[in-house]
């Protein structure tokens, strides 16, 4: 139904507590006189951990949660992602298992919500199967490299927009239509050394041109913010009007990197914003928190330089480049 807000996770016990302080900051920013339907597609989530996601959901007045068994038979064949867990691959059966909806918004686990994300839902995708919003470190089809081994399965331009599939509004019946589902699994079945984001890669191959580029402060992606101290200029983004405020103007923040932000001694972006929602979210009693925080605190402490150095590192690298492409061309 239009008039409810659909929201569809997909997790398995790996990342209970990032799925936690994502729905509670979906619910948290979500308005009291509007109903929100939100689904768990469970790949291995603990009871213990469905209960706690069952009680988060009654904090609002309107939202109702369902946790789906995912059949997980036609993934069990593919190998293992190279840099997530299994759990990654169950966004590609979600459409399927939810077919009786029309329209879904998918999230991942790593996300933090900062809006009502029912101004999302209802985002126009003018006929297309989905809405996504372009990947920042690789934003067309040539700059993600791996598509050029395989132009004879993959046939999109190569200033084709290429998407971050970490949040996605769904067009059910199109997905379905169109078979994305058993067509993104031959992909990484016949071609998994090629590719690099496993589910990803395999999604933007198969969709071709029909996915609608969403504004990127709906998928703000900070694996980009680490390298580029949040100033980056994203003058490649498709329709950006914005580049210098992405993660300023930022709807969903996307910790697409690792380690992730509720893990200890995380020392990226947003640490504190993220660390205020764990504490309100109740995932942790006052005493756990505490010493949680403590924990996290001397992790922190002794990462931080470390971090620090790597992104410096790639600051004087990315400043250098041109400087060595001179040198280089005035000695030849």
């Amino acid at each position: 139904m239009m008039n409810t807000t659909t929201v569809a996770f997909a997790a398995d016990e790996q990342v209970a507590p990032g799925l936690y302080v994502a729905l509670y900051s979906v619910l948290y920013h979500a308005s009291p006189d509007h109903a929100y339907q939100i689904y768990v597609l469970d790949g291995g989530l603990q009871v213990g951990t469905r209960h706690r996601l069952q009680a988060l959901t009654e904090m609002h007045p309107l939202a109702t949660l369902s946790i789906i068994t995912a059949a997980t038979h036609r993934l069990d064949a593919l190998k293992a992602p190279r840099h997530v867990g299994r759990a990654a691959y169950l966004l590609l059966i979600l459409p399927e298992a939810l077919s009786s909806c029309e329209r879904i918004l998918y999230l991942d686990a790593d996300v933090l919500v900062l809006a009502d994300v029912r101004n999302l839902f209802h985002v126009p995708l003018h006929g297309a199967i989905a809405g996504a919003v372009q990947n920042f470190s690789a934003p067309t089809m040539a700059e993600s490299r791996r598509f050029t081994q395989l132009s004879d399965v993959v046939t999109r331009s190569p200033t084709a927009p290429y998407f971050n599939s970490g949040m996605m509004v769904i067009d059910v019946e199109r997905w379905i239509e169109a078979d994305i589902t058993a067509r993104a699994i031959d992909l990484l079945t016949d071609h998994f050394e090629e590719l690099t984001v496993d589910d990803q890669d395999a999604l933007n191959g198969v969709m071709g041109d029909a996915c609608t580029v969403l504004d990127p402060v709906w998928n703000a992606q900070l694996h980009c913010a680490i390298e580029s101290t949040k100033t980056v200029c994203y003058d490649t983004l498709k329709g950006n009007s914005r580049p210098q405020n992405i993660f300023h103007d930022a709807q969903i923040l996307h910790f697409n990197h690792t380690p992730k932000p509720w893990h200890v001694g995380y020392a990226g972006p947003y640490r504190r914003r993220y660390l205020r929602y764990l504490q309100m979210s109740g995932w942790y009693t006052p005493a756990q928190y505490r010493r949680y925080l403590t924990s996290n605190w001397l992790t922190y402490l002794y990462t931080k330089p470390l971090h620090d150095a790597r992104r410096c590192r790639a600051a004087l690298g990315r400043i250098s480049r041109p400087i060595r492409k001179r040198l280089q061309s005035t000695i030849s």
